[in-house]
């Protein structure tokens, strides 16, 4: 149809498949090839303008969608109509060539480490899974459980959830926050959901199982839905726990109480030391107030012995001792 206004080497992909069919030894890689050459086939034909008014032989449609409409995988396997190249299919059909039917679940599905998520590791909140989905609206399908100590739990009915789309190949599973609990009776070891996939939400494949686990304390199997205990005695792991949770309350409670104390400490020293300053400060003042007085009261003594009465009077007050005085004479001593 296409082959007098765009030039589209379809020889090198004829010989393309050939060798993919001599390697594999059979079609697998087939509708891969096919592909390719469509989208080069679709790159020349929209660079093409005249391609755009020209009509088709009944006139309802331009040449381009007109070559457009006969270039889809498989004609759309009469389920869909094809547009621009790309099937859009009618309901109850998926897939490049609308072949797959929705009441079909995905196949080939596969969980990252058999479905065991460690808690060591990862919070867990949400899970890929990976296959082959056909289209952007995949379903899932959801039951809670809880593994105790000698028995398995479910604590929800089913659930329906619409996965989020990552590629043709990859979806994301938001699992809602742990349920966990402790039970009275039976020790809560963990937690996990079982979970299958549709396209419609009421076909569904086979159950897989998650279980979310504390790794450092029990081992876990998906399969079996069990887990074991690490800890050979479980009222010493309690007991350890219990001291941690002491330890995390007593620790900022002591350092408190220390920051309290060295800050009061600190205060009564400075107070402390202002009181001996102003002590210290207060006796000096007094002392030059002493030697100040002491000062003024030697300065103001005046000693004047021009007038020998003035001598005769303080001899009066001062008498000599008569082993070393006899006669006292014009104010001054005659000694024997």
């Amino acid at each position: 149809m296409y082959k007098d206004y765009v030039d589209v080497p379809v020889e090198k992909f004829i010989e393309a498949c050939v060798k993919d069919i001599e390697v594999a030894g059979d079609t697998t890689f087939l509708t891969d090839t096919v592909n390719t050459m469509v989208t080069s086939i679709m790159t020349e034909l929209v660079k093409t303008e005249s391609l755009y008014s020209q009509k088709s032989t009944d006139g309802s449609q331009t040449l381009l969608e007109y070559f457009a409409s006969g270039l889809c995988l498989n004609n759309c396997s009469n389920y869909g109509v094809c547009k621009s190249g790309v099937c859009s299919c009618d309901n109850g059909h998926v897939g490049h060539d609308c072949s797959y039917n929705t009441s079909s679940p995905p196949t080939d599905i596969s969980l990252p480490f058999n479905g065991e998520c460690k808690l060591s590791t990862r919070l867990c909140e949400a899970i890929n899974v990976f296959g082959e989905f056909l289209t952007t609206s995949v379903w899932y399908k959801r039951i809670h459980f809880q593994i105790l100590e000698n028995d398995l739990l479910y604590t929800t009915s089913a659930e329906l959830v619409l996965a989020e789309y990552r590629n043709q190949f990859m979806i994301t599973l938001n699992l809602p926050a742990s349920r966990k609990k402790r039970s009275v009776d039976n020790k809560v070891f963990s937690e996990g959901y079982d979970i299958s996939f549709s396209y419609d939400g009421q076909n569904f494949g086979k159950e897989a199982s998650i279980i979310i686990y504390d790794d450092l304390k029990y081992s876990c199997n998906t399969t079996t839905k069990t887990c074991q205990s690490l800890i050979v005695n479980e009222s010493e792991d309690d007991t350890a726990d219990t001291t941690k949770n002491i330890i995390k309350i007593v620790v900022p409670v002591t350092v408190s109480v220390v920051v309290i104390l060295v800050i009061i400490g600190v205060i009564c020293f400075k107070l402390t030391t202002k009181a001996s300053k102003a002590k210290i400060a207060s006796y000096g003042d007094e002392l030059e107030q002493k030697k100040t007085s002491s000062e003024n009261t030697v300065s103001e003594l005046e000693f004047d012995f021009g007038d020998n009465t003035d001598v005769d009077a303080f001899a009066m007050q001062c008498p000599p001792r008569k082993e070393n005085i006899d006669v006292w004479n014009g104010g001054f001593k005659t000694s024997k």
